[in-house]
């Protein structure tokens, strides 16, 4: 005894009366097809390809008159629907327009679609496609997109085939079929991207050949992602930042009073190459585009804020050595506005006056003999005394320059540290978000 399901499809598909290849179409009437965006998966956003890859699944529903069975000719069949193998009867060719690439789940020789009794046909359609997205990431890592979607038909214009998204009165009575939660698709996304919304609305568009202009009835879906920003903060920005921190503090830290500066100069290149390598980590995520995204411009800022500091480093370096090595008097507007105290070096070293005259004058009577020799020998003791005497007192006031001189960088590393330090902060707080 043949089973009763059996019986329905062997009626369904008589050839005498049901043609697979062709559109069961009233003339002059559209035939009208309802799009379910049943689930989709993210599988990854190319960011330099500028592509999207995903899994989905979208439900068609259309009514087809030539299909179905009246219940009462079958009466030990309760079921209000049978599964018919996808090459017996018409489906609609529903394609993503611009698709790059596609690859079904499953075959055609697996995969069925179901028929309602009274000739209401429902098919799903899943693939694992690739499609173009635009890409706009001048806010990036704290961006958001939008990827189009153009569903449609590839043979038959709106002259045939109209197509319209769920989410209408009509298709609430066929929860059977579409699902009792028809219109709410379920998404999956990655560890990167996550779905904002989805809009889905039907649009004409019109396609210009040389046998004439046709319209097509499409269906766009509008993928709204919101990037989560945590794995490009942790791994770029946050090390840029304590890149830069640690840049200013080791270039304008008074650690030292002895001009032994030069490992700050060398401390601000080797972080500025630590910076640029960060730079260069980041350019190989992003697609070349005109203008560079917003952590980008953060790395540029702190490369642009550790260079001056590194030139402000070495000005204060020259300017101090020679200052030593000349014995440069302090001006006095640079100790007010330190507020330090320059009347301890207000002498000149190489100016300073002779000692008092040590020598004691002679009396009548030292001028005996022999007292000549003893009068030269005693001259030239003072003189040697009163040439020691200079020499300590220019070394003393020098050490008093040199102190001087040092106290003042060291004021003015201390605010050149607040200045950049301040800088630097108030650039990371802008660039995060």
């Amino acid at each position: 005894m043949i089973p009763q399901e059996q019986q329905i499809l062997n009626y369904m598909m008589n050839p005498l009366y049901y043609d697979p290849l062709v559109p069961s179409i009233e003339w002059g009437k559209a035939l009208r097809i309802n799009i379910t965006l049943n689930a989709l998966r993210l599988v990854s956003l190319d960011q330099q390809e500028e592509t999207i890859v995903f899994q989905d699944e979208f439900i068609a529903m259309w009514f087809d008159p030539n299909l179905g069975w009246d219940k009462k000719d079958f009466p030990d069949y309760l079921a209000d629907f049978v599964n018919v193998p996808y090459k017996q009867v018409w489906i609609p060719d529903l394609i993503y327009y611009n698709t790059i690439d596609q690859e079904k789940v499953l075959l055609d020789e697996w995969t069925f679609v179901n028929v309602r009794y009274d000739g209401w046909v429902r098919a799903s359609m899943t693939a694992t496609r690739t499609l173009p997205c635009e890409l706009h990431l001048a806010d990036f890592p704290y961006d958001r997109q939008k990827c189009v979607l153009m569903l449609g038909s590839w043979t038959y214009d709106d002259n045939l085939i109209q197509l319209h998204p769920t989410a209408t009165e009509f298709e609430a009575d066929l929860g059977v079929l579409a699902g009792e939660n028809s219109g709410v698709i379920s998404y999956f996304g990655n560890s990167e991207w996550q779905l904002i919304k989805i809009d889905a609305y039907e649009k004409r568009e019109i396609y210009i050949q040389p046998a004439g202009d046709w319209n097509y009835s499409l269906i766009y879906f509008n993928l709204h992602l919101e990037r989560k920003p945590v794995y490009y903060v942790m791994i770029i920005q946050i090390p840029t930042l304590i890149v830069g921190v640690l840049t200013i503090l080791g270039m304008f830290t008074p650690f030292s009073q002895r001009m032994e500066r030069w490992q700050r100069v060398e401390l601000g290149l080797n972080m500025l190459l630590a910076i640029s390598m960060l730079l260069n980590l980041l350019s190989s995520m992003m697609p070349k585009v005109e203008r560079l995204p917003l952590l980008g411009n953060y790395i540029v800022a702190e490369i642009f804020i550790c260079s001056i500091g590194t030139v402000v480093s070495i000005t204060l370096l020259e300017i101090h050595a020679r200052a030593d090595q000349r014995n440069w008097r302090p001006p006095d507007f640079f100790c007010r506005f330190l507020r330090l105290s320059c009347t301890s070096g207000k002498t000149n070293p190489s100016a300073l006056p002779d000692p008092p005259r040590l020598i004691p004058a002679l009396q009548n009577n030292e001028f005996e003999i022999g007292s000549i020799e003893a009068f030269k020998a005693r001259k030239q003791l003072y003189q040697s005394l009163h040439l020691v005497r200079s020499f300590i007192s220019r070394q003393h006031a020098e050490e008093e320059w040199k102190l001087l001189w040092t106290k003042i960088f060291d004021r003015l590393d201390i605010i050149f540290l607040f200045i950049f330090q301040s800088g630097n902060i108030i650039i990371a707080a802008m660039f995060m978000r």
